[in-house]
């Protein structure tokens, strides 16, 4: 058994989230809180939680992350596909959807440095992922000439 920090509740340890770095191995507060902390920090500042996701996959993948929430864009519209952006969504893993706002590299060696980034639904940005930039221009060829 542990003790919530936040809700003040004796919970098992499965309740917790893992974390590395604290005596126990697990967070201070329990699943339940740390999703209510994450779905109000969302609601705060969407932009800035897509860059605390960046930081994260930047130290993952040893790319550069200078940007800063100045640096992003904040479209209502994804530029690629034209279709609204939902900041408050997810657009991770299973269930992602593909009008969440993501944070797209252009060229994504260069990691997350002014310049080299875009706010994109995540549908696009996960299409990009998957081709080159020849891939997706004998891709959108093929199919032009199906539909003009």
């Amino acid at each position: 058994m542990k003790h919530c920090v936040k809700c003040e509740a004796q919970k098992p340890l499965s309740d917790f989230y893992v974390n590395k770095a604290s005596g126990d191995g697990r967070l201070a507060h329990c699943k339940a809180c740390h999703t209510e902390y994450i779905r109000k920090r969302r609601a705060e500042d969407p932009v800035e939680f897509l860059l605390a996701g960046c930081r994260t996959r930047a130290k993952k993948e040893k790319v550069p992350c200078t940007i800063t929430s100045a640096d992003l864009p904040r479209p209502t519209h994804c530029p690629v596909l034209g279709i609204k952006l939902n900041y408050k969504g997810t657009g991770r893993g299973y269930g992602a959807k593909e009008d969440a706002a993501s944070v797209d590299r252009v060229i994504s060696r260069k990691g997350y440095v002014p310049g080299n980034v875009n706010i994109v639904s995540w549908k696009a940005n996960r299409a990009k992922a998957f081709l080159t930039p020849a891939e997706l221009q004998r891709m959108a060829a093929f199919y032009a000439k199906y539909l003009l």
